[in-house]
Order: structure tokens, then C-alpha cells, then sequence
């Protein structure tokens, strides 16, 4: 019973530190705060995703990390920033308004053994996360999961892969929106 309490609490307090997040920074401002779209049975990973959502919010709140979009281009060659402007967007909006994320910890891709944390088709606007890793994904030395978000968000705006391959994404991702 206290077990359940404490996870309630996190929780709570997670989506409290979510609202606070995406009200600080330019960009977060401008965005129409709401819960993030986050599907996942486990309340843990959900907090923890919730969190990784704030984290990525709070990142896309500075214009140094808002350039990957300009770093990347979708089939047709537009760049991702064209293509949020396009749907007259900002990227913190989008991230809380169009994406979905999902549990997705039973199909292929996380079942595999070099299985992502993460994953979803160009242009898809629901991201699957494999659930049952995100604890060890978040490890220290390990790739922040609000850069995977970040990551994420642009395939889902229509970045595909291969190339740039996956770890040059996620380079170009830690380059611009790294530092905390």
C-alpha cells in the first residue's frame, strides 16, 4: 500500500514538475501546456517519461538547441524547421500536442537484442518506448532520454535513417541540446 502511495506521489509531482518546466523558456511559453500524450501501464515508466518529456521541452527552450532542426531535412529535403512552420507549430507544441507515446515493449524492435530504448517511422506521430529498459536507458554515461525524445520528434517530423544513421542523429542531437 505505501509502495503505491509513493509511485501516486511521484507522479504527481512529476506532472508538477512537468507544468513548471514547460513554462520556462520562450519556446516552452508559447506552447499550449498540457499533459503530454504518454501511454504506458507501468506508472514508473510512465513518470519517468513524463519527466524525459519536460527535460526535452525544457532543452527546445533554447534557441541553441532548436538549430537541429535546421541540421536535418525530410525526404523531400525540407528542413524540419520548414516543416513545423508549415503546420504553424512551434517544437514544443508539437511534442505535446501531436505526438503519442506508447508502450510498445512487445513488438519487434524491443524484443530484439540490440533493441532501442525508442522508435517510430518517419512522419508517424506515435512513438513507441520500450518500457521495460527505460530505467537502464536513463543510467549515468548513458544517453539522456530527453535527448531521445528530441530524437524521436524528428523522425516523427520526417527525418529518416540511414543516412544519417542513428548514432550521427543522436550526435547532432547531444551537440546542439547536451548541456542542461
Amino acid at each position: 500500500m505505501a509502495g503505491r502511495r509513493i509511485v501516486r506521489w511521484s507522479v504527481l509531482l512529476g506532472l508538477l514538475g512537468f507544468w513548471t518546466l514547460t513554462r520556462s523558456g520562450s519556446e516552452a511559453q508559447s506552447a499550449v501546456v498540457r499533459e503530454p500524450r504518454v501511454y504506458l501501464s507501468d506508472p514508473v515508466a510512465r513518470h519517468v517519461m513524463t519527466r524525459a518529456i519536460a527535460g526535452a521541452l525544457r532543452r527546445l527552450g533554447r534557441p541553441d538547441c532548436r538549430l537541429v532542426l535546421e541540421d536535418f531535412a525530410d525526404e523531400r529535403g525540407q528542413r524540419l524547421q520548414e516543416v513545423l512552420a508549415a503546420l504553424d507549430l512551434t517544437a514544443a507544441t508539437y511534442l505535446v500536442e501531436r505526438l503519442w507515446f506508447v508502450d510498445g515493449s512487445t513488438a519487434p524492435q524491443c524484443l530484439k537484442a540490440d533493441r532501442p530504448r525508442a522508435f517510430t517511422a518517419p512522419g508517424d506521430k506515435v512513438i513507441r518506448i520500450c518500457a521495460t529498459r527505460l530505467a537502464r536507458h536513463s543510467a549515468p554515461g548513458g544517453v539522456s532520454l530527453d535527448l531521445l525524445v528530441i530524437h524521436e520528434m524528428l523522425h516523427s517530423l520526417g527525418l529518416g535513417e540511414n543516412p544519417p544513421s542513428s548514432v550521427e542523429i543522436t550526435r547532432q542531437v547531444s551537440r546542439r541540446c547536451g548541456r542542461s
